[in-house]
């Protein structure tokens, strides 16, 4: 086998070889094959740096030479995210980055890909490169909020020399606000609204994003939606009426609950009752399984519970007295579950998971006092260590499944509203 050292070499050797072909092939015209036909653009963007640079230095117009779509070298090169390859074409010709194909420049690829880099390289040495538009008319900016690139977004944002941007209609009239309202991306909403030069009275026609936003993104029962409609919201010029917008989506959230009421219902309910059967079981078997065990001695205590008059036993039987009947209860109630009452739903799921939740804590607590009474005279700093997280669970659980929606309370105080996310 050849050693690292030789490999090396004869990869050195098949490179110089090649470039040295190349540049046959490029000196000699007879010997070539026209350019549209050997895609060579993206030939040349594949290559080494050095192989290019040779290719560039001997034939200038290969950087302007297209492919089939009309795509040259400096693009791939930007698709591809090969940031000295895009250099190297620059120093050559920075009129390359004004080049379009049949969509877009390479500044559009970058924002589309999000390779902030080479945006920043483009904008170096063309600083008009980054206000380029597509046939639609869209700029970098507009590209970017289509694609979800939040960090291009940003850049652009904190970029002086693209705040040209921001505020750029294309051919529809839609400004960069206006698409980040129907994309509903509360990132690029949060962003694009945080900055002062962004024009958030803008209108395409006589819309503003807040209207867009609602007339072209269904209402729906998530986080993303309540979050894009609060930043909107919060957006809004002082006196515009809100109240309607609300309401109407309010009432198309019901329209379509209605329309699946049996399957959330029912997916609910199985998810519900299998739960509540498994504490009532846990909980049931745990009372006539005392901890500690029973009294054996003959006397008024024999066939008791050894540790009845610990605090810890009292606590024990009266939690998980609460686990047990609160489990029973949502077993109970998913009896009713098949009213299809939307009122009554609600008011069904807001109950069974208030019950369930009381039965799950309950049940930890009982599970913590058990330990607690029979590990505390032997060892009292392991039956804290126990005792502690299981009671902590509950509460721990319900922050974590909570915190999505805390952390949106906490950042827009009374102005975020999840009443949709109530509905069925």
């Amino acid at each position: 086998m050849l050693s690292q050292h030789w490999c090396k070499f004869l990869h050195l050797i098949m490179e110089a070889t090649m470039a040295t072909l190349l540049c046959m092939l490029l000196l000699f015209p007879s010997i070539q094959k026209p350019l549209r036909q050997t895609k060579s653009s993206a030939r040349i963007s594949c290559l080494s740096t050095s192989i290019v640079e040779t290719l560039l230095r001997e034939r200038p117009e290969l950087a302007k030479a297209q492919n089939d779509h009309g795509t040259i070298a400096l693009v791939h090169a930007a698709v591809g995210n090969k940031l000295e390859m895009l250099r190297l074409h620059l120093r050559f010709d920075p009129s390359l980055a004004y080049v379009m194909n049949q969509q877009f420049s390479a500044f559009h690829y970058a924002a589309r890909l999000g390779y902030v880099r080479i945006a920043e390289e483009l904008i170096r040495h063309c600083p008009d490169s980054g206000f380029l538009v597509d046939r639609q008319g869209r700029n970098a900016l507009h590209a970017a909020i289509l694609e979800g690139q939040v960090d291009f977004v940003k850049y652009i944002l904190k970029t002086p020399a693209l705040h040209g941007l921001l505020n750029q209609p294309d051919d529809d009239g839609s400004t960069p606000l206006h698409l980040a309202a129907e994309t509903c991306n509360p990132e690029i909403l949060r962003a694009l609204l945080a900055n002062e030069r962004v024009d958030r009275a803008a209108l395409k026609g006589r819309f503003s994003a807040l209207d867009i936003f609602f007339d072209r993104v269904e209402p729906a029962k998530t986080l993303k939606w309540n979050e894009a409609y609060t930043l909107l919201l919060h957006a809004t010029i002082p006196g515009l009426a809100t109240g309607d917008i609300w309401h109407t989506a309010e009432k198309r959230i019901a329209r379509e609950a209605i329309c699946q009421i049996q399957s959330l219902t029912q997916r609910y309910t199985q998810n519900t009752s299998l739960t509540a059967i498994l504490i009532a079981t846990v909980t049931f078997a745990a009372a006539f399984t005392m901890p500690g065990g029973f009294s054996s001695d003959e006397g008024p205590d024999e066939g008791l519970p050894i540790l009845a008059k610990k605090a810890a036993f009292k606590a024990f039987l009266i939690s998980d007295t609460i686990a047990m009947v609160a489990s029973l209860a949502v077993s109970f109630l998913c009896i009713f579950a098949g009213w299809e009452d939307i009122d009554f739903l609600l008011h069904y799921r807001a109950s069974t998971r208030k019950l369930l939740w009381c039965a799950i804590a309950a049940m930890s607590v009982a599970f913590a006092s058990a330990m607690f009474a029979v590990l505390a005279p032997g060892n009292l700093w392991l039956a804290i260590l126990i005792s502690l997280p299981c009671c902590a669970l509950p509460f721990l659980t319900y922050i974590l499944a909570m915190w999505p929606l805390c952390k949106l309370r906490l950042r827009y105080g009374g102005t975020f509203r999840p009443d949709l996310l109530e509905q069925v």
